[in-house]
């Protein structure tokens, strides 16, 4: 093999590397977005950002936290109704966990009904009455092996002590907002195999339901765009002109409209959010 045939074998796998590794970056940059929606795969925060409450989603059991007990448990959730009119013929739909623990709205009247399983079978019901409409409110469900506590905005508003024991927390799958769910939005939902405390539910209610910009994702991409320092030549082709070339189609064909198309249909929602959360800061 001359000094030749050797140079260009050589230029040729160092221009495969630099493709592989643009391949990784681009699979990164997907998954990095992905989980700025969605995040489960056993961690506590299910939805992280903003949800429109009339389609479903469920969560299988093994994507969630496995639980410790059949009782201890804590659900979070940011709920803003801004439609009383949308499925008003049945009781509206919230989340569910299995049989074990189901919540949903009254369809007559801005009430919560959240019927947790006891251990016998039962079902214990526990109402919160005229929550909030047309702004968000923070909904928090905490179980333990005879009590369940609700909060709302970040303090107690209810608690309940049970006879015999909770079975709320089995490994079911979680649904949210099924059957046309509610007309609004849900945000931060989180789900915990403990129990949380009032301080900690303090804290991430002071948080808001404000989650991160989905405007701001080209920034995101942006940043991870590699700089191009080097270049391998093989006859009159250059792994630089391609790469760029690439990234630039990509850019063009893909990521600008995708983000734009997005910045369309949420731009309204995002700025519905900000209004909403300066109103309960005033």
């Amino acid at each position: 093999m001359s000094i030749t045939d050797l140079a260009t074998r050589n230029n040729l796998i160092s221009a495969v590397v630099i493709i592989l590794i643009i391949g990784l970056i681009i699979y990164y940059i997907y998954n990095s977005i992905r989980k700025m929606i969605y995040n489960a795969h056993n961690e506590p925060i299910l939805i992280k950002t903003i949800k429109n409450a009339k389609a479903a989603v469920t969560f299988s059991s093994k994507d969630l936290l496995p639980a410790h007990n059949s009782y201890d448990g804590t659900y979070m959730v940011w709920v803003n109704v801004n439609d009383t009119n949308w499925n008003n013929t049945r009781k509206k739909h919230i989340f569910n966990k299995g049989t074990d623990i189901n919540v949903v709205m009254e369809h007559k009247h801005n009430n919560i009904q959240v019927d947790v399983r006891k251990e016998d079978g039962d079902m214990i019901t526990i109402k919160v009455e005229n929550f909030p409409l047309e702004r968000w409110f923070h909904l928090v469900i905490v179980n333990t092996q005879q009590s369940s506590e609700i909060y709302i905005d970040g303090e107690l508003y209810t608690s309940k002590v049970i006879n015999g024991s909770i079975k709320s927390h089995s490994n079911s799958d979680l649904s949210i907002t099924k059957h046309g769910g509610f007309g609004g939005f849900v945000s931060q939902f989180r789900y915990y195999n403990r129990v949380v405390l009032p301080k900690e539910i303090k804290k991430i209610y002071s948080k808001g339901p404000r989650p991160f910009n989905i405007l701001d994702l080209s920034k995101l991409v942006k940043s991870y765009v590699p700089k191009i320092n080097l270049d391998v030549k093989v006859g009159d082709w250059s792994a630089k002109d391609f790469i760029v070339g690439e990234l630039s189609s990509l850019k063009k064909d893909f990521i600008n409209p995708a983000l734009d198309k997005t910045n369309n249909i949420l731009g309204s929602i995002d700025q519905t959010v900000t209004n909403a959360v300066d109103g309960t800061q005033q």
